[in-house]
């Protein structure tokens, strides 16, 4: 674990001097670990983060009931400090590679080639309003609840399919984006997790994009492609 962490702690130092080598190992390097924990965690039917977040209390209380206990023994008790450096060291070194590194990498407005240094207010307000009439456009069409407010017309696996699938259409033309193919997971305890103001997260232990169900479609469906731009670099 030690070794791990050195090695990575000497990969964070690298990205963040220097942008090229971020590029590098987030699309080669850190979307094999992003990959890998995201396919093993596809199984699963519920959110595997959600499980852990939910029995980490208890389980950490009867650790520590355990560690002292353990206390009286000086071996024992050694063992376990090294142990849960171990744990900070792993959640260190998977936080790094599957997350942070891409906050190090250069700016997404240079990889998809997208001039922004003559943006005016007037540019923002114009766009705002073409935008505004594409909606008005399409806004008759849209199915609606008894209380007028707007829903989708299929249900969250069908989202997932085609969230996919224009993700599938990204990546031939922005090779800096890693291609995957997993669905968001639902989080069980959605409107308890409403009170925080999270409308999802993206988890690195477990390589999943959680989505809250208690918000309105359309957030679920900007949250849904946000958590799995995560999951995609």
């Amino acid at each position: 674990m030690a070794c791990i962490f050195a090695t990575v702690l000497l990969i964070k130092v690298f990205a963040v001097i220097f942008e090229p080598f971020a590029d590098f190992i987030n699309r080669y390097v850190s979307s094999l670990t992003r990959a890998a924990l995201s396919y093993i965690t596809a199984i699963l039917p519920f959110s595997l983060a959600e499980a852990v977040i939910i029995t980490i209390i208890p389980i950490a209380l009867l650790y520590l009931l355990y560690f002292a206990v353990s206390l009286s023994k000086k071996d024992n008790a050694l063992r376990h400090i090294f142990n849960l450096l171990s744990v900070v060291c792993l959640l260190f070194s998977v936080f790094t590679l599957n997350f942070s590194i891409a906050y190090d990498c250069t700016p997404i407005e240079e990889k998809a080639n997208l001039d922004t240094s003559e943006i005016t207010s007037k540019d923002v307000y114009d766009a705002c309003i073409i935008a505004l009439d594409e909606m008005r456009e399409i806004e008759g069409g849209l199915a609606r609840s008894k209380n007028g407010i707007a829903v989708m017309p299929y249900g969250f696996g069908e989202m997932s399919v085609k969230l996919n699938a224009s993700y599938n259409d990204l990546y031939s033309k922005y090779t800096f984006l890693s291609p995957l193919y997993v669905a968001p997971k639902r989080i069980a305890l959605s409107k308890p997790m409403t009170y925080t103001g999270i409308s999802g997260v993206y988890t690195f232990f477990t390589g999943e994009a959680n989505v809250n169900m208690n918000f309105p479609d359309y957030s679920v469906a900007f949250t849904a492609a946000h958590e799995m731009a995560h999951q995609r670099g």
